[in-house]
């Protein structure tokens, strides 16, 4: 954890970087690091990579992979999806509930 911190910024902007690689693998990875990495550092997370990060994870998880393509991200991406909205219901980070306007937007 004191490793992490003073360098946040600087791990999830390469981390992100990554979104775009023509490698489903690495992409994969990336899908996989972006929970973790707003786990460790909600607040900042939710200020600074939130939209770039649920909008890649969106688009993976309603992507066919290609036809030549082994990766299926699209199950990671629906897992990450889910962590990553646990990860910004943390309370001391400031965290609220993000879940409500989904549920009520489902429910009209």
């Amino acid at each position: 954890k004191r490793f992490i911190l003073p360098r946040f910024d600087e791990l999830t902007k390469a981390i992100l970087q990554f979104t775009t690689h023509h490698m489903a693998l690495v992409r994969l990875e990336v899908i996989r690091l972006i929970p973790k990495l707003a786990t460790r550092c909600p607040g900042i997370y939710r200020r600074r990579y939130l939209d770039q990060s649920l909008t890649f994870l969106i688009e993976s998880a309603s992507s066919a992979p290609p036809p030549k393509s082994r990766v299926d991200v699209r199950p990671t991406a629906f897992s990450a999806i889910g962590q990553l909205a646990s990860a910004m219901r943390d309370e001391e980070a400031g965290g609220g509930d993000i879940m409500g306007p989904t549920v009520r937007i489902m429910k009209v």
